[in-house]
């Protein structure tokens, strides 16, 4: 008899353990769902670990790992993504939860999340204005250019730096990566350097090296969105590293476990940023350099 109820209780107490209540997450946890395992996911994860709030758990997982019988166990926590194909799953799987989400451009956001959900993104974008005062102040530019798909709606603080720097943008567009090299060319007849902004369909492995080639060799000096660009000859690159994304995170985590943010999309630009120059790129296009202190002082005093 009492082995009997010896076994009864082991075999309640295993489903009771075994079930979804039992399960359930602490609202503490994070969980943390990366879209592939690479250095700068896990570079930026650790950072987010190193900063956050020390009674934290953070859960990292694959879009692969998630799936709809996972709802009740993780009802009261808040999800992190990195990268567009793990921030469309969690938004599909859990679209009544908090998603800060990053690695992902604005325009991939756009399309991907209903304004309705709780969705934080930090984007890859870094603002325009931003690459403006960088590549005015790098290159002494003042009519720099953009190709891009489609017409940028300039805002009152964009309109405002191209004001107080004195500066004439030109807006290039093209549907077709084909149509970037010759698109480049007529560039140069009326701008003095190239801003490339995130956009996949145009600046791809298919395209970039044609890209930095023939700004090259037209002596068009190009401001980058990614320090690989920069290895590859472009001038410069201003960007978030890994760890500036962490730091970024960890700080709008904090402030969405205090405070909750309401429903809705709310779209932010990094804020915080690193710099990249290829100095034989400035010294063959006669360059003269500023240090990386000063240029960072002058950004902040016309971006406050």
């Amino acid at each position: 008899m009492k082995t009997g109820l010896l076994v009864f209780w082991l075999f309640l107490l295993q489903a009771l353990l075994c079930s979804p209540v039992a399960l359930a997450s602490n609202a503490k946890d994070i969980i943390v769902v990366k879209s592939s395992d690479n250095a700068y996911f896990n570079e930026t994860i650790n950072k987010l670990k190193e900063l956050a709030s020390k009674d934290i758990h953070f859960k990292v997982m694959s879009p692969d790992d998630l799936n709809s019988e996972m709802k009740p166990i993780y009802q009261n926590n808040i999800f992190i993504t990195l990268g567009i194909r793990a921030t469309a799953k969690v938004i599909k799987l859990f679209p009544d939860q908090l998603i800060i989400s990053t690695y992902s451009t604005r325009e991939q956001i756009e399309n991907l999340s209903p304004a309705g959900r709780k969705h934080l993104a930090i984007l890859l974008d870094q603002p325009l204005e931003r690459y403006l005062a960088f590549g005015h102040y790098l290159t002494k530019s003042s009519s720099p250019g953009i190709i891009n798909s489609k017409q940028i709606k300039l805002t009152r603080q964009q309109k405002h730096i191209l004001n107080r720097l004195k500066l004439n943008l030109s807006q290039y567009q093209t549907q077709r990566s084909a149509d970037l090299l010759s698109t480049i060319r007529h560039l140069k007849r009326q701008s003095d350097a190239l801003l490339m902004l995130p956009n996949q369909r145009l600046y791809n492995r298919d395209t970039l090296k044609g890209v930095l080639l023939t700004a090259y060799r037209n002596r068009i000096p190009i401001i980058s969105y990614s320090p690989a660009h920069v290895k590859s000859g472009a001038l410069a690159s201003i960007y978030s590293s890994p760890e500036d994304i962490g730091r970024h995170l960890s700080e709008l985590l904090s402030s969405s476990m205090s405070k909750p943010p309401k429903a809705g999309q709310t779209l932010h630009y990094a804020r915080y940023y690193s710099i990249k120059i290829n100095r034989r790129v400035a010294h063959s296009q006669e360059f003269k350099l500023s240090k990386e202190a000063d240029i960072r002082q002058l950004l902040s005093e016309v971006l406050r």
